[in-house]
């Protein structure tokens, strides 16, 4: 399976507001747009109708219900259980040579992203992507993170890819939320103390290496079986200070608002992709005013790196 076509997946629960951006910014952004397909999976199984009459027409969606074991804990079955069964639910259906699994509520800024991103692949570095931003101090960031992450279909399925998080033993449940105390405190205390550049310092790298994998979130299992394989990723890096951007960026505001109000992830310095944060509360599609803003400073941030010669 060599045929260097992409297939953008997304996980939507009454998602459409966001999915439309999303896909807005893949499109526009795109440089072989021929080479590239776009399939949703509607986790509400199809109770919701607007997505299909937004996207039915254009985009292929798969309709699909979460059904969550007994054992698994019921507060988080409508969250990240069924969001990783719907991953990997998508992930069985697809055929593309590359994937691009990414949360709704991102959009891309970097012109010519499929080409960058197929770039970042080797043998031996089979995804590219996101991590958890620096401040998520508890969770794995050495490979990318559901929110934003490209891999090679093959080498997923080679290393049997599973997107499900938790389903833990009770003495593993323990131990981790033992780990996740100080790490959580460590990483409030460091942001009180020394600001945004104390996730970027030798220290916390050095927290997220002891206490990380303690939140074992969506896709910790595809880092650790990765690993175990001998395989790598590459990934985007974390924008918290304002001179990691590239110098002719410093200064801009809608970029510094972008990465200190939200999430944003940089290549080389240069703004890739921003997350708002998560979906999950803002509910059938509704935007708030955190939405709204967030969005208007993707849009405004996107149009500098147009307008910018960045080379």
């Amino acid at each position: 399976m060599n045929d260097g076509k992409i297939t953008v997946g997304v996980i939507s629960w009454y998602s459409t507001d966001q999915i439309r951006d999303l896909f807005d910014s893949l499109i526009a952004n795109a440089a072989h747009l021929e080479n590239i397909e776009f399939v949703i999976c509607d986790n509400t199984g199809g109770k919701d109708t607007r997505l299909s009459e937004v996207f039915g027409p254009y985009y292929k969606i798969l309709r699909f219900s979460p059904s969550v074991p007994k054992e698994w804990k019921p507060r988080r079955a409508a969250g990240s259980y069924a969001h990783g069964m719907g991953l990997n639910y998508l992930m069985d259906q697809i055929q593309t040579e590359f994937c691009l699994f990414t949360d709704p509520d991102c959009m891309v800024l970097m012109k010519g992203w499929d080409i960058r991103l197929k770039t970042m692949l080797d043998p031996k570095h089979i995804a590219a992507g996101a991590p958890y931003h620096s401040s998520k101090i508890a969770k794995y960031h050495n490979f990318p993170s559901p929110i934003f992450s490209f891999f090679n279909l093959t080498a997923y399925k080679n290393i049997q890819a599973d997107w499900t998080p938790y389903r833990l033993t009770l003495t593993t449940i323990i131990t981790d939320q033992i780990r996740r105390i100080p790490a959580i405190i460590g990483g409030y205390l460091g942001y009180k103390i020394w600001g945004g550049s104390f996730y970027i310092s030798k220290t916390a790298e050095f927290m997220r290496l002891v206490f990380g994998n303690s939140g074992k979130d969506t896709g910790w299992r595809i880092a650790k079986s990765a690993k175990k394989e001998g395989y790598a990723a590459r990934l985007l890096t974390t924008a918290v200070v304002h001179n990691q951007l590239a110098p002719i960026l410093i200064g801009k505001q809608s970029i510094i608002d972008l990465m200190t109000e939200y999430e944003l992830f940089l290549l080389d310095g240069i703004p890739f992709v921003t997350h708002l944060y998560s979906s999950g509360h803002r509910g059938k599609g509704n935007l708030n005013k955190a939405d709204q803003r967030w969005r208007a400073l993707a849009i405004s941030s996107r149009e500098i790196l147009n307008t910018t010669k960045l080379v």
